[in-house]
């Protein structure tokens, strides 16, 4: 999966658990884990992005192969007990069901994959078993009942018609397996064949939408059933699920809600789990928002932990390790945890590796490399600079941000009226908007002059003092329409664009008297829209509507189409190189709740390439940045819903798309090579250049303007080893490498 040029995307992250403040923290959800049945070291564990395995234990995971499968969300997996090579994983979260599930297997570890739900009609999975005894059988608990497979997955059948199942489990060394929904228990004693309630007993709970399963593996007569409803509602079997008792349920605790008092509320179904002690049936544990922990049986409880310390809160599953009887494992939407020896109070983080955090929008510094912000799913707002990941705001972050131009490195969040410097990390400020915002508010900035800002959700509002502790606005276009997209010419100042649904605006004289033109889009920009403006040349400016691409060489007055080759998706975000002298633009494109892609064109290609590379298909792209300073330190960076954020160097030194013309070497020789103390660069073109070194890291160590005919260079405090030099002259850039040794 190589990009254009040999280039490859790298992972961001947060790799690692992100250093924390306070807040809700962790490195995205986690679904569902499993132990491998022999290798005590090999766990599983499942994210929204990718099916992650781990070799010692947990202490780091890497991503099982799923990358390559097409955009989706994933839920529920299993692994064949004897060949644990091969491994079936489902799609579609509940939370994002569209049509049906599809069950994805691999026979290879998950170097390939292939769909395997022929048969299944309207069905999400729930929970996979695959029969120990007969690994051709597999049974998932779907929405829409309860299916068999005969023939390791080329044919699904149904065995239990109806019913939205949420939880199955095996009791162990058996051919029983046990399922339930919101109300109702199942059991089946030939591993899923057929099926017959266990209706000595009523779980009708107030509220339910959910129950959960723990079965103890010594004990396996002894089963325990937790309801969501009724503040939490706990029912015990002695005969292996043939008949119940209700056991438990209070009206003063709460055991699955935010902390223990009722009137707190829970989520239902979507966070709540239960577990047995396997070396002891009397003690167990549940968990919805907090951890709750009873010795007797589950006739009494006590709460552990509260809502977000020392656990993320909302968990998905608990268990105890096969392995190791004392070793208590719980997921949640901050990732995997393990406890702490036997103190329920005492957690480890176990997230190293375990890329799976759900961004929904993001942001790259402009001036500052590697400084970047992000807003996820449950885990709140997180920003990164060269050093990590730092969690600075809780709770779910859905807003678009962006940062300015400034020496602060302010982000600015849409649908709120505040600011933040990131570094250093300051309180928010207030922003003096003449409007309250919205979600789709949008803001726009200059690299030209940096304490220049435009606003919009609707009416235009410009202010020349952003930098102001109170800027003040001034409106420049008072046409009411839903604002689309924003941008300041890259190449001057003076000009911004307004792209609505039906109607362009090109504002000249910004820093003076703004006057407004208004054209006509192309075609309506129905849901989607951006712009994108050529620094070298102030007429050029690129806009898409919905899922076309136009370019204008008059500032808007007319348009070409120059989509061509890209499909037929909505276009969110357009960038064009600042520093490419052949008009080199990457653009962002797809559904946002199923595939997505990158692409880049330069002026002369007829055609969109297709530059995602190794990144993950199975988690659909939320954002596109770009950090460019000239350098090779330039980035693209994309977020991602479920796989982190990834990036990609566009001028590294393997790449030389983005040299307008190579001269011949005659032009410029720089001699000796490899080099010493000292090297020297001979001009043969009589013009006047700019040489500039950089370092195997892209640090910039040496920047010089000459036009003599030798210039020599000092390279005594240079890293040694491999430096690229640029040697630039009208308009033209010849790159090379030069070896710098001690000798």
């Amino acid at each position: 999966f190589k990009v254009a040029n040999g280039q490859t995307w790298e992972e961001v992250g947060p790799v690692q658990f992100p250093v924390l403040s306070g807040y809700l923290h962790g490195t995205g959800r986690v679904q569902q884990f499993k132990f491998h049945p022999t290798n005590p070291y090999k766990m599983y564990a499942l994210a929204r992005g990718g099916l992650f395995m781990s070799a010692d234990s947990g202490a780091n995971w890497k991503v099982n192969g799923t990358d390559v499968l097409p955009g989706s969300t994933l839920y529920s997996f299993c692994v064949d007990p004897i060949n644990d090579q091969i491994i079936y994983v489902s799609t579609c979260d509940k939370l994002f069901f569209l049509t049906n599930t599809v069950i994805y297997k691999t026979t290879d570890g998950g170097v390939t994959w292939n769909a395997a739900n022929n048969g299944l009609v309207n069905t999400l999975a729930f929970d996979m078993i695959v029969d120990p005894s007969n690994t051709q059988h597999i049974v998932i608990a779907t929405n829409n009942g309860i299916w068999n497979s005969n023939n390791a997955g080329a044919l699904w059948t149904v065995s239990k018609s109806g019913g939205y199942f949420t939880h199955m489990m095996q009791v162990p060394n058996s051919n029983i397996l046990l399922a339930v929904t919101d109300t109702e228990v199942w059991r089946s004693a030939d591993f899923g064949n057929n099926w017959s309630p266990v209706n000595n007993i009523s779980f009708s709970q107030t509220g339910a939408d959910g129950m959960r399963i723990c079965v103890n593996n010594n004990q396996p007569n002894i089963v325990y059933v937790l309801s969501n409803g009724g503040n939490g509602v706990v029912y015990k079997s002695v005969d292996s699920a043939h008949t119940f008792t209700n056991i438990y349920s209070s009206s003063s605790d709460c055991l699955v809600c935010r902390n223990n008092n009722p009137v707190s509320q829970g989520q239902g179904n979507y966070d709540l789990a239960a577990c047995c002690d396997p070396g002891n049936p009397n003690h167990l544990y549940v968990a919805a928002h907090c951890l709750w922990e009873s010795n007797n049986g589950g006739l009494n409880w006590e709460q552990k932990t509260s809502y977000s310390v020392p656990l993320h809160t909302d968990h998905t599953q608990l268990a105890f390790n096969p392995h190791n009887n004392d070793e208590l494992w719980i997921s949640n939407d901050g990732g995997m945890f393990k406890r702490d020896g036997l103190n329920d109070s005492l957690w480890n983080m176990k997230c190293n590796g375990l890329v799976s955090m759900e961004i929904w929008d993001a942001a790259c510094s402009p001036t500052v490399n590697h400084l970047l912000s992000i807003g996820t799913q449950d885990n709140g707002e997180l920003y990164c600079d060269s050093v990590g990941w730092y969690n600075i705001r809780g709770g779910d972050r859905t807003e678009n941000i962006i940062y300015d131009y400034s020496s602060n490195n302010y982000v600015y969040y849409s649908g709120d009226t505040i600011r933040r410097s990131i570094t250093p990390l300051n309180n928010y400020t207030g922003l003096n908007y003449p409007f309250t915002p919205v979600q789709n508010t949008q803001i726009a900035f200059s690299r030209i002059n940096p304490n220049m800002a435009i606003l919009a959700s609707d009416v235009l509002w410009l202010t020349l003092n952003i930098g102001n502790n109170i800027p003040s606005w001034t409106m420049i276009n008072p046409t009411v329409s839903t604002i689309r997209a924003l941008e300041i010419s890259a190449a001057d100042a003076d000009i911004a664009y307004q792209l609505t649904r039906l109607q362009f605006y090109r504002i000249n004289g910004l820093m003076n008297t703004p006057v407004v033109t208004t054209f006509s889009n192309p075609m309506i920009a129905n849901y989607s829209g951006a712009i994108g403006t050529v620094k070298n040349n102030v007429n050029v400016v690129y806009i898409s509507c919905s899922e076309k691409i136009f370019r204008s060489a008059n500032q808007g007055a007319s348009w070409n189409d120059v989509t061509y080759n890209l499909p037929a998706n909505d276009i969110f975000k357009i960038y064009c190189d600042e520093f490419s002298t052949d008009e080199t633009i990457y653009l962002l494109s797809g559904d946002k709740y199923s595939e997505t892609k990158i692409f880049k064109k330069s002026i002369n290609d007829s055609l969109w390439q297709d530059i995602g590379g190794n990144l993950p298909t199975v988690a659909y792209f939320t954002d596109l940045m770009i950090y460019n300073d000239s350098s090779i330190n330039s980035k693209l960076y994309v977020s991602t819903m479920g796989r982190g954020v990834w990036s990609y160097s566009f001028r590294d030194t393997a790449n030389t798309t983005y040299i307008a013309t190579l001269e011949a070497e005659a032009n410029f020789i720089v001699y000796p090579n490899p080099a010493n103390n000292l090297f020297y660069v001979k001009n043969l073109s009589g013009k006047q250049y700019t040489i500039r070194i950089f370092n195997s890291e892209g640090k910039l160590q040496y920047e010089q303007s000459s036009d003599s005919d030798v210039l020599t260079v000092n390279c005594n405090n240079f890293s040694k080893g491999l430096n690229v030099y640029f040697i630039s002259w009208d308009g033209k850039t010849k790159r090379g490498k030069i070896i710098l040794s001690d000798q």
